[in-house]
């Protein structure tokens, strides 16, 4: 389908934005139920104010399509693009403290779940939760957004190169 959309003459970065804004808009949607779930049932996000972990998660999944998008050049088969980021995303999550206590995990797993972006989004929750101001997270909010910006325009350079090759 997407060689058929190439062939319309479409710019390569029109076709790979236009995708990930659609992604970018339903990942935010399913982002807004959760947290109006979370308000209405009352959940204790640990914040004084818990519109700072939607806003957190709406920068969680501006990286999760930049991940996507920077797979899908990665792999020839759609269906391969789920094995790949199940196998690679797995292991950062695990790493990273997403899926386990990061107090409890060996010093040497928590150096290398630093390197994860899954570690930043939990460390700036937890920098809102301990200080109560969406501004104690800027640092790994400007980290993530460096990283999906790197791998947004990897994406797009690997699919222009894939198109010239074609």
């Amino acid at each position: 389908m997407k060689d058929r959309i190439m062939l319309s003459g479409i710019r390569t970065g029109s076709y790979i934005g236009g995708m990930a804004f659609v992604y970018l808009v339903f990942m935010m949607i399913g982002s807004v139920v959760y947290y109006l779930a979370a308000r209405l049932f009352n959940f204790d996000l640990g914040m004084k104010q818990p519109i700072g972990f939607l806003l957190m998660m709406f920068i969680a999944n501006v990286l999760s399509v930049a991940i996507y998008l920077f797979a899908s050049t990665l792999v020839k088969k759609e269906d391969s693009l789920w094995f790949m980021a199940s196998f690679v995303l797995l292991p950062m999550a695990l790493f990273s403290g997403v899926l386990f206590p990061y107090e409890f995990m060996p010093d040497i797993m928590k150096k290398i779940g630093t390197l994860f972006p899954q570690r930043w989004i939990s460390l700036g929750i937890e920098n809102m939760q301990r200080t109560g101001t969406f501004v104690s997270a800027l640092p790994q909010i400007a980290m993530i957004i460096v990283l999906s910006v790197i791998l947004f325009v990897i994406a797009v350079y690997r699919s222009r190169l894939h198109k010239t090759a074609t």
